[in-house]
């Protein structure tokens, strides 16, 4: 028997990995984006520094966007003008649930200073931080527990 499926009308979905840190929000301003876009919840943002507005983290190119927040609520960039969203600033994540949105990206170039900031990375199924690098493998029974709120 489940004792809660869903709080404020969101199935869980195993983002958060625990409750040994809390789990601290804050809205944040996220640049203009040249192509429409949408960055899906328990993605890895990055502040610049420059200009103090949000993009999804990126450690692949030469001006490196190091993880400093992970998004809570999904959010649709605008091509005409910055968008507020909300992402949480510390607690415990399960690093499997976690999204890069730059391929050759992996969180471990990002793990010390998301430790730094007070996220901390766990995982829920045991897997080590270079397996969870990768995508999970889809099965047949994937959808079906999703919509159990599994």
């Amino acid at each position: 028997m489940t004792y809660v499926e869903t709080i404020h009308e969101r199935t869980w979905d195993e983002l958060i990995g625990g409750t040994a840190f809390p789990a601290m929000t804050a809205n944040v301003t996220f640049a203009q984006a040249t192509v429409a876009t949408t960055l899906k919840r328990g993605t890895l943002v990055a502040k610049d520094t420059a200009t103090g507005k949000y993009a999804a983290a990126d450690s692949t190119v030469a001006t490196a966007k190091v993880g400093t927040a992970i998004l809570a609520y999904s959010v649709t960039l605008s091509t005409t003008a910055d968008v507020v969203g909300t992402v949480y600033t510390s607690g415990v994540f399960n690093r499997e649930r976690i999204t890069l949105v730059h391929k050759g990206d992996t969180l471990a170039t990002h793990e010390d200073e998301l430790r730094r900031l007070g996220i901390y990375l766990t995982s829920l199924h045991g897997q080590t931080p270079d397996a969870a690098d990768s995508p999970p493998e889809e099965s047949e029974d994937s959808d079906e527990e999703e919509e159990d709120g599994v």
